[in-house]
């Protein structure tokens, strides 16, 4: 069942909100520009995930600290993360 659905999870995922930026390595999130000055103030990130997104989030944590987008950046695992 799930491999049928992988041609619509594609199109959902470039077409639904998500933009390619033509000829450079970026995608434009569409429906965050509302929140672009509450988003610039951010300075610290936790990314919490389970399983095989965790592993996707530890690769993501490595990128933005190679890019300095953050003061504070860390992946933690979802279950480990209490109220």
């Amino acid at each position: 069942m799930e491999m049928q659905d992988e041609p619509e999870c594609v199109n959902k995922a470039l077409n639904y909100g998500a933009r390619l930026m033509g000829g450079k390595a970026m995608v434009r999130l569409g429906g965050l520009e509302k929140y672009e000055e509450k988003l610039l103030k951010v300075e610290s990130l936790i990314l919490a995930a389970c399983g095989t997104s965790h592993y996707a989030t530890k690769y993501i944590e490595i990128l933005l600290r190679k890019l300095g987008c953050f003061s504070y950046i860390e992946c933690k695992i979802a279950s480990e993360i209490t109220a």
